[in-house]
Formats: C-alpha cells, sequence, structure tokens
C-alpha cells in the first residue's frame, strides 16, 4: 500500500511512475510523496540528454546524481534545522566548523529520505537497464543481470519466487508479466502488502501498458489481467488440500495397509 507518513497508507496512492518520452519507468516503495518528487528531478535530468547520447553510463550517472540530489536537499530541509542551521548551502557554508561538519557527517550517513525505488529505462539502443536505489547509503545497484529486482516489505517472498523460476532479463514479455505477477501474489503473504494488482508493460518505442483492478486492462495489451490470472491457474503453485488422499492411495497401491 502507498505510504504518506509514518503509519498511514492506502490503495490508491499508485506506486508505478512512467515517462516514456526518456524511456524511463520506475516503482516505488515507502512514501510515495518523496517517490514522486524523486522521479520528478530523475526525469529533468535525464531530459536533458539527447536521445542519441542516453547511453548506459550516460543514464546510470544522471540516475545516481538525481539520487544524491535529492537526499542533500531533503537533508538540508529536515536535518540542518535540528542543528539549529537554515535550510541553504550559503547558511551552511558561512556558520559550519570541524565540530558541526562531524556531527552533520554522521546524520547524513544514517539519513533516509523515506523511498526505494526500482528504476527501469531503455538506452539509446532500445536496450533494456533495470536499477534498484536505496534511500539510506544512495547505492544504485544494476540488477540488469539476471534482470529482475523487488523493493517493500514483500520483496523477499518475490526474489525468492523470481528465483525458483529462474527468470532472465532475455525472456518474451508475457512470460516476463507472468512471473512478476506470481511474484506479487506470493508478497501477498507478507505483512502490509494489499491483494491490489497493477502491472506496467514497456517497450523501448514508448508504447507501454498499464492494467489495474479498479480500471482493468487495455485489451490491445501484449497480456491483460485476466489472461494472468488464467496462467496462473494452470502454472501456479498447486494446492496441497488432497494430500493426505493421495497418499493414502499410494499407500494402498504399494501393498500397505
Amino acid at each position: 500500500m502507498g505510504s504518506f507518513g509514518d503509519a498511514s497508507s492506502h490503495s490508491r496512492l499508485h506506486k508505478l511512475f512512467r515517462f516514456p518520452d526518456v524511456g524511463f519507468y520506475a516503482a516505488a516503495c515507502g512514501r510515495i510523496d518523496r517517490a514522486a518528487e524523486l522521479t520528478q528531478l530523475i526525469y529533468q535530468n535525464l531530459r536533458t540528454l539527447d536521445s542519441s547520447a542516453r547511453t548506459y553510463g550516460a543514464c546510470h550517472q544522471r540516475i545516481a546524481l538525481s539520487c544524491f540530489i535529492y537526499k542533500r536537499d531533503r537533508f538540508m530541509l529536515e536535518e540542518l534545522p535540528k542543528a539549529g542551521i537554515a535550510p541553504s548551502l550559503e547558511e551552511l557554508v558561512r556558520v559550519v566548523t570541524p565540530g558541526v561538519d562531524s556531527a552533520l557527517l554522521e546524520r547524513w550517513q544514517g539519513y533516509n529520505f523515506g523511498c526505494d525505488l526500482i528504476v527501469g529505462f531503455f538506452d539509446t539502443r532500445g536496450r533494456a537497464h533495470l536499477f534498484c536505489s536505496d534511500a539510506t547509503d544512495l547505492t544504485l545497484q544494476n540488477c540488469s543481470y539476471p534482470g529482475f529486482a523487488a523493493v517493500g516489505s514483500g520483496a523477499d517472498n518475490a526474489m525468492f519466487w523470481l528465483s525458483y523460476r529462474q527468470h532472465t532479463q532475455g525472456m518474451g514479455m508475457r512470460r516476463s508479466a507472468y512471473h512478476a505477477y506470481e511474484a506479487k501474489l506470493m508478497a501477498e503473504k507478507s505483512a502490509h502488502v494489499n491483494e491490489h494488482v497493477e502491472v506496467l508493460l514497456a517497450s523501448a518505442t514508448e508504447r507501454w501498458y498499464i492494467s489495474t483492478h479498479r480500471k482493468g486492462s487495455d485489451e490491445s495489451a501484449p497480456v491483460t489481467l485476466a489472461e494472468l490470472a488464467d496462467l496462473y491457474e494452470q502454472y501456479g503453485p498447486r494446492s496441497t488440500l488432497d494430500i493426505e488422499t493421495m497418499t493414502l492411495e499410494l499407500g494402498k497401491s504399494a501393498g500397505q495397509p
């Protein structure tokens, strides 16, 4: 569920962000208001790149820089006033001393701006890349290999299932969407993960599709939510309701009492 405070959330706060004109898409967990600010900053920095210059390295650098700038600005707004310093770089430079600098550095290292992101983008050649950002230490992990990532309270369950399916980046859109759908159902077994599903399918041609439980699916989409539900009936984990009966029958066939 989308969060907007320390203890408040509801399912109408959407966690997916899309900027198809620059080939940038994201999914968020945590403070959705912060994620909206951060993704907009990433978008503005990617826009400054000419379409022919959106290489892996250039996009990686712009996304990492955006995360750093966002943490810096949020830190100034929230942490500097606690130290009696006005939230501006000019004021910080004016009043900083070695002691203040050491204290602020310690705060900076532990400061979390409130949201983690899964970032996907298409480079100038149309190749897909996947990253996962961390709101505390600003790591931007390349998840393009094997080709999946998860964030939020259900992330461990989702990552386990995607690993079990041996998902890789090169799989087709229908199979990839189904693996993600399964992983989301697995994530629902964790606390604080609701049953609403939103699926975003994107391509390097700026064509994208979004499906939700509330609004349904675009019928022209390569795969719809209804199709994913049908596939789950065929390929999903099998129920164990009849396991006692099956065991009894197997024992009788083997000549056991």
